[in-house]
């Protein structure tokens, strides 16, 4: 059968019949690209909303790290200040030697420097102290070496008896003394 056999109402049909197939074939195309689309973009949003998220965590963890760092910087001033320069370094060791001044006489034996250290921005000095004193002389002193308003770290200490005496000791110290380097030995 052709289409002129067909008679008018039966040609409308067809030709709507057509033109409804066609549409629905365009409705149903373009439906599939715009799903497609949407997918695309609903795809893009999310891993938007997962960067979004990670900056405000990234925010969160650069607030905590510059916190961190005012704590740090606050911390190392505090002991820069416990560090004398190059140049005040004869005045602490002439202090060191003072504090000795709870000792009677000859019983502060000795105080003697090692090599000095290069720790890059700081120098390291070895002190070795020996004392012959009390209990109560050898506390005292400890105490005021750690009232000291700069860095002096107690490495070791041996105690020995100071003879048939059992109220006084022979005290070895190993200290170091940190000391912050003059500009013109800074490299």
């Amino acid at each position: 059968m052709k289409f002129q056999d067909l008679d008018d109402k039966q040609k409308i049909a067809v030709i709507t019949g057509v033109a409804v197939l066609t549409l629905a074939a365009a409705i149903f195309l373009l439906s599939q690209t715009w799903l497609k689309s949407i997918k695309k973009t609903k795809s893009q949003l999310s891993t938007i909303e997962m960067n979004i998220l990670a900056v405000k965590r990234a925010q969160e963890d650069i607030i905590k790290f510059e916190t961190d760092l005012k704590a740090v910087e606050e911390t190392l001033g505090q002991i820069n200040e416990k560090l004398p320069s190059e140049k005040e370094l004869p005045e602490l060791l002439s202090k060191l030697a003072d504090l000795a001044s709870i000792f009677p006489g000859k019983d502060y034996i000795s105080l003697t420097p090692g090599e000095t250290d290069d720790l890059g921005q700081y120098f390291k000095l070895p002190l070795v102290i020996n004392i012959k004193c009390s209990y109560t002389d050898l506390l005292n002193y400890l105490q005021k070496l750690e009232n000291l308003p700069r860095l002096v770290k107690l490495e070791t200490m041996q105690i020995s008896p100071a003879g048939d005496n059992p109220a006084f000791l022979m005290v070895h110290l190993e200290l170091n003394v940190y000391y912050r380097k003059s500009e013109e030995n800074k490299s």
